[in-house]
């Protein structure tokens, strides 16, 4: 007679725990990839070239892009994993609420000191891209309203996505927690694209990343990303309408 053991609820055999996905780092870099390629496509082009481009136009280039890198990262999970929640650990609990928001406090106070240090000898205001748009935008409420969500949400749960969750899981597969930490968040600064913010995003990036690694949790970086871009962005909203 063949036996089988009882599991208990919530346990499971080894023998029954879900196949690793099948996408790895080549995933995570043509996820990034995508992004790039949809950036140049729709973003910039308006931001560069077309000055009188309507405002809500304007708005939904910056935000598309990274609707589609969030995309392609939630299709690739879905089919060869076993999808997004899972395989980027998206779960929301109120564990990682509470980390999230705890962290994310922390990591505001840290990049306002990077930035104190960094203005050292220089008078002048580091330059944050976001502030461009707001300045281009600034004349429509709604445009300016839908600018502020792209930037306090929709960018904090793509690039959670996209960074601590795909990019970080596929590098500590191959190598290590360390490793993922660390490399992903150097990407994770150095496309955005703004040197002279680089110390700031790497520091938050690693910050992010070390949050990723200690709670094993996307969802508490998402909520941590969420609550300092939505501070970043008020900020910019108030002094730009002074």
């Amino acid at each position: 007679m063949e036996f089988t053991p009882e599991v208990p609820p919530g346990y499971r055999l080894v023998s029954q725990e879900p196949p690793a996905p099948s996408w790895g780092l080549a995933s995570a870099i043509s996820v990034l990839g995508i992004w790039i390629v949809a950036s140049l496509a729709f973003a910039f082009p308006l931001l560069v070239w077309l000055i009188d481009t309507p405002p809500l136009l304007l708005v939904a280039s910056v935000a598309l892009p990274t609707v589609i890198m969030a995309a392609a990262a939630v299709l690739i999970a879905q089919r060869r994993g076993q999808g997004a929640v899972r395989d980027f650990r998206l779960e929301l609990t109120p564990r990682a609420l509470g980390v999230g928001l705890t962290a994310g406090l922390a990591m505001l106070l840290g990049a306002s000191a990077i930035a104190a240090l960094m203005r050292i000898g220089n008078d002048e205001e580091i330059p944050v891209a976001a502030g461009d748009v707001f300045s281009l935008v600034a004349d429509s409420p709604l445009a300016v309203a839908l600018l502020i969500f792209t930037i306090a949400v929709v960018a904090p749960i793509g690039e959670e996505i996209a960074y601590r969750g795909m990019l970080y899981s596929a590098l500590q597969r191959r190598w290590s927690a360390t490793v993922a930490v660390i490399f992903s968040s150097i990407i994770f600064a150095a496309l955005h694209f703004e040197p002279q913010r680089f110390p700031i995003l790497l520091g938050l990036g690693l910050a992010l990343g070390e949050l990723r690694r200690r709670t094993d949790s996307t969802s508490a970086t998402v909520v941590a990303h969420m609550l300092i871009n939505s501070v970043a962005s008020l900020g910019l909203v108030v002094s730009l309408s002074q």
